[in-house]
């Protein structure tokens, strides 16, 4: 007799992680206005008229490596030249071979920040805590955190939107880049399906909101606690393997 084995990582997340122009093809639609082009000349046109700042992006990267802000159109016709010519560096982390993005830019809207907000879904329970910028780059810096013990006006938004992307894409294991746009509203700009455990900085003691006050230390013994509980039961995209 098989029995089933459940999976806490869904497929889809396993499927797209560290591949930003299939979560974009996927969830473009909960994300600021963002372009994903594979010939030159159609990006070229795009840059000549883009308003600036302008993001461009590799697949591949965490902790904003290989995420570049180009500041007017000069730099942007530049960075398109060379994404498609010799291509550009990517970086994929300690103790990886880089390789170079080449064929394809992906574009998004500059949202002006100092706080990106994370959102780790554990379950149905959810930690959050706020990732600052670089004093000189407007990108979110690891280890510049502060975790979120309480409840707020906030943060209750937050967790709302959060809960929404996350019925959408089908995880309850999961971690949201979120940016709040200059009209007030959220806009996701990333899924990960891995986050550093214990926390980056002094998150450790931050609160894991629907735990019954556990902390980010005790992760685990949430995702044992949802377990049993049968969050994961009940989420047909989390899959079982026979």
């Amino acid at each position: 007799m098989r029995g089933r084995l459940l999976m806490i990582q869904d497929r889809a997340q396993v499927e797209v992680y560290e591949d930003k122009s299939e979560q974009f093809m996927q969830w473009g639609d909960w994300m600021p206005d963002t372009w994903r082009f594979v010939f030159e000349s159609d990006a070229q046109a795009f840059v000549a008229q883009a308003d600036y700042p302008l993001v461009s992006k590799a697949n591949e990267g965490a902790s904003s490596v290989n995420v570049r802000i180009l500041k007017d159109k000069a730099e942007a016709q530049q960075h398109i030249a060379q994404l498609f010519g010799a291509g550009i560096e990517v970086n994929h982390g300690a103790n990886c071979p880089n390789t170079k993005q080449r064929g394809y830019a992906l574009l998004q809207r500059f949202i002006p920040h100092t706080t990106t907000w994370r959102v780790n879904a554990i379950g149905d329970a959810r930690a959050v805590f706020k990732r600052y910028c670089y004093k000189d780059r407007p990108v979110a810096q690891t280890g510049n955190v502060d975790p979120t013990y309480e409840m707020s006006d906030e943060l209750e938004s937050l967790l709302e939107y959060a809960d929404r992307v996350f019925a959408a894409i089908g995880s309850k294991w999961c971690a949201l880049d979120i940016l709040k746009d200059v009209d007030g509203s959220w806009k996701l700009l990333e899924t990960s399906l891995a986050w550093p455990w214990p926390s980056p900085g002094d998150c450790d003691n931050g609160t894991i909101f629907r735990s019954g006050g556990k902390k980010w230390i005790q992760m685990f013994d949430v995702m044992f606690d949802e377990l049993e509980r049968g969050a994961w039961t009940a989420n047909e995209s989390a899959g079982a393997l026979a």
